[in-house]
């Protein structure tokens, strides 16, 4: 976009600057600070409504006490201005007490200060409340208004009608107001916005407090009912003495400006698709985002520092697209994007973050030293490099360069400012590597991107797999000392499977023949190929590793088996790289969040709002990109958000479904939810890939979990357990986007649709009311009359069904599969698993009895149930493993046809993580990292590592990846790095040198 109409001012120098300021204080102190309160010795109870507040279920005061239980959906907004729970837009209930011994009540002379808004004055609503669960009548003290005006009730000790002070002025509507009541005593006085309203004489006598309790916030009972506020509470005091005149006048002027003044509420305008921030060098970003209707383009930035940007143009559009200079390094920035006014109202995105530490490319080249001379590259080698980087597609990661002559240093030089590689020269002489390294370093080229080794050539001091290209000359290299297989041997070694290079340059005359050099090559399984550069370049490149699986779906494959099918991640492993990304970029571990995702030797790890890309071989960061709108949490109630396949990383967000390129990182293609009325109602749920198939399903908007208050989902509340499930399931063609069929029956559970051998099965709940739920998020006991179905994959029509009763899977429902064998299981609310497993495909009985009708389709072959292993860090929400015929679950193995139990003996482990499989490991989480070996069946832990709280190792292309997920972990011994593993049986060479860190 254009630069210049971007501009940079001080805070205070433009007329939406005060809104700002403010804005960043919130932003960059606690809440709780902001502003002057009473003081702390007299306060018996603090609430503060924000969202940093939540805790689970609870929302914790600032002082006294008890904690707020959240019962059912509550709206926390902290955008815009003030943090506040909004009561209007919330179905739930802020709950404190039913017991006068769990009220923590205040003594019998006592303040309630609180800031208050209402927005429907003319009905009835209470605003905090200590009575008898049948009113004030028959005990306590509430405080509410009736038809706009503030009404405070108390029941006296020996009276039978309570006392009650109204206010004279009405409130007004949509308006903050500052209310406080003082129970004194003599006398009740009320006062609004620092100004008497009211006051009543009090008898001598105390409250009297009944044993069971309505003590709730934001609620009162009115002739029988509740009666809630219609409006929203910022926060609430208690103090343990009335407040004087002074100090009430004090704190209502400190604060009143930092409340808007009554008038139509800003509209929070929702994005279409995005928005990204990406980044186009390290001190600059693009933000871009899309819209449903044409619209300017405004978007202001807020700096750490306090700074103001605002970048404007008239130009109408559906796709917008910003550029902001000048970021600084390591600084956390906030940005805003305006819509267009509705009427008098003003319209704006919710404020998004990003944080420019997060950066990862390698420096740029230096400028040379004065006195120093550059490395001259003619263009023609230019143009050779350019070539080779474009036709073997390796420009990030490591570059290994045999070889220290000025021919080496001028590809060194070339690669360095064409690409992003870090390059490696290697030589066995000492003084050509002091001479390389000074002209690198004279050249501003030595050091972050290109650096010299002194080593043996027979004996490289480096590790396995690691070198995206090897550059090597013939004559000296090739033949020097052993024979040219060897030599490829010992290179090849170096080389990282899935795409890794090796590039010869032939001398002429060449001392090897073609055919001597291409059989040596294809002995190392590596294939030749047109090189594209020139006839003196050959390239070789290195496939995929032979019985190396992938892991492209949350559970390794769409099956959802949670096993990847490698036949090489067993035995012993050793570090074969670690480094970023650490643990800042990652959400809490707590939440269920979605696995990362390995595919053709590439990892994707999804962070808070971060999405990065990187080499799984030597852990270089290929790229990242910030996404605001991308978050889901609490899986066992729900399907990730992201698959894999050989070339694209498909990712949904909102009700779209994103195609990024594996490599770049480019967002290449972009799909849209189906929905048979309007998909802006919906949002993209299951994600699973079947050959050129993507599948996905619709959710009604707004139903997935975010997870951002760092829960646990664990316990058996409604918050926690309910499951999102999803109205039309459907495919289309996942290059672009063609629609191949839909499928609309009932409410189709999330976590349990599966796929194996061209069918995909699920199962969905054919009760009307959930069908037609306003939410896609539902209660167990609303998912009744519960089929299990089979629809042909190619064609979306139904197979069979059966139905069955499901409904002691409470806690969570899966579902696996395998061998013509689907697998059901989940917990019930006293913790115990029950599994049931059901055969796919017709099939003869078989065995001696032949008068044995056949076996059909969705006939139920085993059940089974049993106490959790571990009843508590959400032991009794373990995902199963099934690896080939056996069927692991909990702490016990079965045999998948038949349900025999094979063993009890699992390794014990943690309950928050969950386990993942290899064909002949599984790994898991106890204390540490956890490995049990099947074919020794040894168990082995990596001292001070540890994962997250759900699934984060995953073992895929012959390595066992496990990227930082511990963030928010407040176990001892946690080193909070991302790690790839190796198997020693793939290279017996590895030791601790050879261990690559970023």
């Amino acid at each position: 976009m254009d630069q210049p109409a971007s501009t940079t001012r001080r805070t205070g120098q433009h007329p939406i600057i005060q809104w700002i300021g403010l804005l960043l204080t919130v932003m960059l102190l606690p809440f709780e600070s902001l502003m002057a309160g009473p003081d702390k010795d007299v306060i018996h109870a603090h609430w503060l409504f924000a969202s940093h507040r939540k805790q689970g279920h609870k929302l914790l005061p600032l002082a006294g006490g008890p904690r707020i239980e959240l019962r059912g959906p509550i709206v926390l907004a902290d955008d815009p201005l003030p943090p506040r729970v909004d009561l209007k837009q919330s179905a739930g209930r802020l709950f404190l007490a039913d017991k006068q011994t769990d009220a923590s009540l205040p003594p019998d002379l006592f303040c309630i200060e609180a800031w208050v808004r209402i927005d429907e004055v003319d009905q009835s609503g209470g605003i905090i409340s200590a009575t008898h669960p049948e009113g004030v009548t028959k005990g306590g003290w509430h405080l509410g208004h009736q038809g706009g005006r503030l009404e405070f009730s108390i029941l006296p000790d020996h009276q039978t009608l309570p006392l009650t002070l109204k206010a004279g002025a009405l409130l007004k509507a949509s308006q903050w107001h500052h209310i406080v009541v003082n129970v004194g005593p003599e006398q009740l006085a009320l006062w609004v916005d620092g100004e008497p309203e009211g006051e009543v004489p009090r008898p001598k006598t105390t409250i009297k407090y009944p044993e069971s309790l309505h003590y709730e916030l934001g609620n009162w009972i009115q002739e029988g009912s509740v009666q809630p506020l219609k409006g929203s509470l910022h926060e609430v005091y208690l103090l343990n003495q009335p407040a004087s005149m002074e100090a009430i006048q004090e704190r209502h002027q400190a604060r009143k400006a930092y409340f808007p003044l009554a008038g139509p509420e800003p509209i929070i305008m929702p994005i279409a698709l995005g928005p990204f921030v990406d980044w186009t060098g390290r001190t600059s970003v693009r933000i871009s985002w899309n819209c449903d209707e044409e619209m300017p383009t405004r978007v202001d930035l807020m700096g750490p520092e306090g700074e103001f940007r605002e970048f404007a143009s008239p130009t109408l559009s559906e796709k917008h697209q910003v550029e902001f200079n000048n970021i600084q390094i390591d600084g956390e920035y906030s940005f805003r994007i305006h819509g267009p006014m509705v009427g008098k109202q003003a319209q704006f995105s919710q404020l998004y973050r990003f944080d420019s530490s997060f950066y990862y490319a390698p420096l740029e080249p230096a400028s040379p030293q004065p006195e120093g001379a550059p490395i001259t590259v003619s263009s023609k080698l230019t143009e050779q490099m350019t070539a080779l980087l474009n036709t073997t597609e390796n420009d990030k990661g490591f570059a290994l360069i045999i070889g220290a002559s000025s021919q080496q240093l001028m590809r060194a030089s070339a690669l360095a400012k064409l690409s992003q590689l870090k390059i490696i020269l290697v030589d066995e002489s000492a003084s050509a590597v002091a001479d390389a390294r000074a002209k690198l370093d004279a050249a501003g080229l030595y050091g972050e991107r290109v650096s010299v080794h002194h080593s043996e050539l027979d004996s490289l001091p480096y590790g396995p797999f690691f070198a995206n290209l090897i550059l090597v000359e013939e004559t000296n290299h090739l033949t020097h000392s052993l024979d040219i297989n060897q030599r490829l041997k010992q290179l090849a070694r170096h080389l990282r499977p899935a795409g890794g290079s090796l590039c010869i340059h032939r001398s002429n005359p060449s001392s090897v023949t073609d055919a001597e050099l291409e059989t040596a090559l294809s002995s190392l399984d590596l294939k030749t190929e047109s090189s594209g550069v020139a006839n003196n370049w050959w390239l070789a490149r290195r496939g995929i590793l032979p019985g190396s699986g992938d892991w492209s779906h949350q559970y390794g494959g769409a099956d959802n088996s949670s096993c990847s099918q490698d036949e090489l991640v067993s035995g012993e492993l050793g570090v074969l790289w670690w480094g970023d990304p650490g643990p800042r970029p990652m959400p809490d571990r707590g939440p269920r969040n979605p696995a990362p995702i390995s595919v053709n030797g590439r990892l994707y790890i999804q962070g808070d709002r971060i999405l990065f890309g990187l080499d799984a071989y030597n852990g270089t960061i290929l790229w990242n990109y910030f996404s605001p709108e991308m978050r889901r949490a609490n899986l066992p109630r729900d399907c990730s958000n992201m698959i894999g396949t050989h070339d694209y990383l498909y990712v949904a967000q909102g009700r779209h479904c994103l195609g990024i390129e594996g490599h770049t990182g480019r967002r290449e293609l972009i799909f849209e939810t189906f929905s048979e009325g309007q998909s802006r109602s919906m949002d993209w749920g299951y994600l699973a890939t079947y050959r050129d198939m993507l599948i996905g399903s619709s959710v009604k908007a707004g139903s997935g979990y975010l997870g951002d208050d760092g829960e646990w989902f664990e316990d058996d509340h409604p918050e926690d357990i309910s499951r999102v499930v999803s109205a039309h399931l459907f495919a289309v063609d996942r290059h672009d986007g063609n629609s191949l069929w839909s499928y609309t029956g009932g409410a189709i559970i999330n976590s349990t649709i599966t796929i194996g051998d061209e069918e995909i099965f699920f199962l969905e709940s054919q009760n009307p009311a959930a069908i037609h739920a306003e939410t896609g998020r539902l209660k167990p006991e609303e998912l009744t009359d519960v089929r299990l179905v089979c629809l042909d994959l190619r064609s979306g029509k139904q197979s069979w069904e059966r139905v069955h009763d499901f409904s002691d899977c409470r806690f969570m429902t899966y579902m696996t599969y395998s061998n013509d064998t689907l697998v059901v299981a989940g917990a019930d609310k006293d913790k115990h698993y029950h599994t049931y497993a059901f055969n796919t495909r017709p099939q003869s009985s078989g065995g001696l009895d032949q008068s044995s009708p056949p076996l059909a389709a969705g006939s139920l072959l085993w059940e089974e149930s049993h106490e959790a292993g571990k009843n508590h860090h959400s032991g009794h929400l373990q995902h199963p493993v099934v690896i080939g015929d056996t069927f692991y679950s909990d702490q016990r193995a079965f045999n998948l046809r038949d349900g025999a139990l094979l063993r009890s003996d699992l390794p014990e482990r943690r309950g928050c993580g969950t386990m993942s499989a290899a064909l002949n490991s599984i790994f898991y989480r106890h204390y540490y990292h956890g490995q049990w070996d099947l074919q020794s069946n040894r168990r082995t832990q990596f001292e001070g590592l540890r994962s997250g709280c759900w699934l984060g190792m995953i073992p895929a292309g012959g390595l066992l990846l496990a990227p930082e997920a511990s963030a928010g972990c407040s176990c001892e011994n946690a080193i909070q790095t991302s790690v790839g593993y190796l198997p020693k049986s793939l290279d017996p060479a590895m030791t601790s040198r050879s261990v690559l860190s970023r």
